[in-house]
């Protein structure tokens, strides 16, 4: 139950090592964008690079080679998605979501934070955060496409 045998260890550590470097140059030759601060889009791939690694790390049946191209595919694909959506504004729409006004000019947009599942009480501590003590100083507050809330001070 604790241990099977020295192979497996070493299988683990040889497969761990060479995916763990792979995914970092592959990371830095795909750019920033695989890095960014997630949008659905993002998080999906990022599951998806997680579960290909421990899957390659646990079970013998895949190959270091099996990893590495199964991570080149995610990588690619998300390369090829993003750039067309770039391009394509359906597309774009298709795989983020817009922003969210929340708050405007001294009133909370109710059916939009039913809406997008936002308390009140984050709004106010988005506020806190931005260096406000209430809501008299801001403008607005939006919920951005990676999940964040932008505070406009008036």
């Amino acid at each position: 139950m604790f241990f099977s045998d020295y192979s497996t260890l070493i299988s683990i550590l040889v497969k761990g090592v060479s995916i763990y470097i792979f995914i970092i140059i592959a990371l830095k030759m795909f750019g920033k964008r695989s890095l960014a601060k997630f949008n659905a889009f993002d998080f999906i791939v990022t599951i998806a690079l997680g579960s290909i690694f421990a899957s390659t790390l646990t079970n013998n049946k895949v190959t270091v080679v099996d990893g590495l191209l199964s991570i080149l595919v995610v990588l690619m694909l998300q390369y090829l998605v993003s750039n067309f959506a770039v391009k394509i504004p359906f597309l774009n729409k298709l795989i983020k979501s817009e922003p969210a006004l929340l708050y405007y000019n001294g009133k909370f947009l109710e059916k939009a934070l039913e809406k997008e599942r936002v308390q009140k009480e984050e709004i106010l501590q988005a506020a806190r955060e931005s260096g406000e003590q209430d809501l008299s100083q801001i403008n607005q507050v939006i919920l951005e496409t990676n999940g964040t809330l932008s505070v406009i001070k008036k």
